[in-house]
């Protein structure tokens, strides 16, 4: 398998949390997520919380990430720390069990952070 095939994999795969319409104006929008990424839905709601301008430079430090421009990211939220290196975004609740956290493959994180994008801005 190849890098390409890699890419076309994680591209096809279906995420690992749905973004569902908020149930009432002026919520944030709910989130269904399947068992292991309890931690993806978190930040997304408290790292990412409605903040449209947050989220864009989120998505330019990934873009950054995967042209070879940066190394690697790691950020520090209300509740979580993102760390993103070879591939993979890594979440760590900050307070709390170790086990807390979640791995996800970076195509697959950015996908995801784009859905969330998308529903705040309906």
């Amino acid at each position: 398998m190849t890098a390409d095939d890699d890419t076309l994999s994680a591209a096809a795969e279906p995420l690992p949390v749905t973004v569902l319409a908020a149930d009432s104006l002026g919520r944030l929008p709910r989130l269904r997520v399947q068992p292991g990424y309890e931690a993806l839905a978190g930040f997304l709601e408290s790292d990412l919380q409605g903040g449209l301008s947050g989220i864009a430079r989120l998505l330019a430090d990934l873009g950054r990430v995967e042209r070879g421009e940066l190394e690697g990211l790691e950020r520090t939220g209300n509740a979580y720390r993102l760390t993103l290196r070879n591939g993979e975004a890594r979440l760590h609740l900050l307070e709390g069990p170790e086990t807390s956290g979640c791995r996800i493959d970076a195509l697959l994180f950015r996908r995801c952070v784009e859905a969330w994008q998308t529903a705040l801005r309906s």
